[in-house]
């Protein structure tokens, strides 16, 4: 279970994931709880969307949640995997025979639903779920004690290793790829980038900030383009281009991953989360003065911000979609 067909990186690992153990003959069944456009991957997979949309009255909640249960009745399913914190909601109301499994992507999860939850996780944990991270930094919010599988996410077999250019560059640009959201993410740090560099900027991406951040842009008339939500965001960046991620924190940091295994050039908030991947201190900035000292050297040399190869390679074997469907396999094994 997912919140959507799209989203961010939980939801196109959770696409791979079914597709694959689809692939290997499991009958299996993907619901997405909300309304939104298919992914760049799609899922083989019986799939039920429930077709939530953002905003829904209470009545219309209601409405998603019936059918979710009819659907989990009618299936009669095994194992229920709950991927995201919508879906631990609804997993609360699910037969108390069911075998459950939580998946955790990033921490703090539910930071927007302190309360609740802490109070839905704590109902799982009672229930006996079992508990998957997507990587060995997590804990799991709200039951930092818990014991946890890690199962990394995968990337596509189909994944395109290295940076892919249509037509030649014309020149730097920073580049935004996410969610455009200012708690976990600040996207307004690369606008300010952009402003204090005079640089170009594109955002790829949709959120709740993308109004403010299309304004302030304008008032301080910058060069700057928001495409929205693009299935495939590396056909629009350049060996030219510096994608640069500022989070706060981060799960498993999915646009990262793929921007090594492309060799785009990149520079990461300095964060644990983002450490773990072990790359040069060029590639880490810790505040906005840093960041356009780094720029200046980008400007001069923009191969020196390329990730080592050595790091790719690592996570070119770690993520594979083979190597996952194994884990995954085992998890479902045990638990039959």
């Amino acid at each position: 279970m997912t919140n959507s067909l799209t989203g961010g990186g939980a939801e196109r690992a959770i696409n791979l994931v079914s597709d694959e153990l689809w692939s290997r003959g499991l009958d299996i069944a993907l619901i997405a709880i909300n309304e939104g456009p298919e992914d760049l991957v799609i899922s083989r997979a019986k799939r039920f969307p429930l077709r939530r949309e953002k905003g829904d009255s209470f009545r219309n909640e209601l409405r998603t949640l019936r059918e979710f249960l009819k659907i989990t009745k009618k299936r009669k399913g095994d194992i229920f995997v709950l991927n995201c914190n919508l879906p631990e909601l609804y997993g609360i109301f699910l037969p108390l025979h069911s075998r459950i499994v939580v998946v955790e992507h990033a921490n703090p999860s539910w930071h927007y639903r302190k309360l609740l939850g802490l109070l839905v996780r704590w109902i799982l944990f009672i229930r006996r779920a079992t508990w998957v991270k997507v990587s060995d930094h997590l804990t799991i919010s709200n039951l930092p004690k818990v014991n946890a599988v890690v199962i990394n996410n995968p990337i596509s077999e189909n994944f395109t290793f290295g940076v892919t250019v249509q037509s030649k560059p014309e020149s730097h640009r920073l580049a935004y790829v996410g969610r455009l959201e200012s708690y976990q993410k600040r996207p307004e740090i690369v606008l300010e980038l952009a402003r204090r560099n005079a640089l170009p900027a594109i955002f790829i991406g949709d959120g709740p900030e993308k109004e403010f951040l299309t304004s302030r842009a304008s008032l301080a008339n910058l060069e700057v383009k928001f495409l929205g939500h693009i299935s495939d965001p590396w056909v629009h960046l350049t060996y030219l281009d510096l994608l640069v991620v500022p989070s706060a924190f981060e799960g498993d940091g999915l646009v990262a991953v793929e921007a090594i295994l492309r060799n785009q050039p990149l520079l990461l908030s300095d964060i644990p989360d983002f450490r773990r991947f072990q790359l040069p201190d060029r590639n880490y900035f810790k505040d906005l003065d840093q960041a356009s000292l780094l720029l200046k050297e980008f400007s001069k040399d923009y191969t020196t911000f390329i990730p080592p190869s050595e790091v790719s390679e690592k996570l070119r074997s770690q993520r594979s979609i083979f190597k996952i469907g194994d884990d995954w396999i085992k998890l479902i094994h045990k638990l039959s």
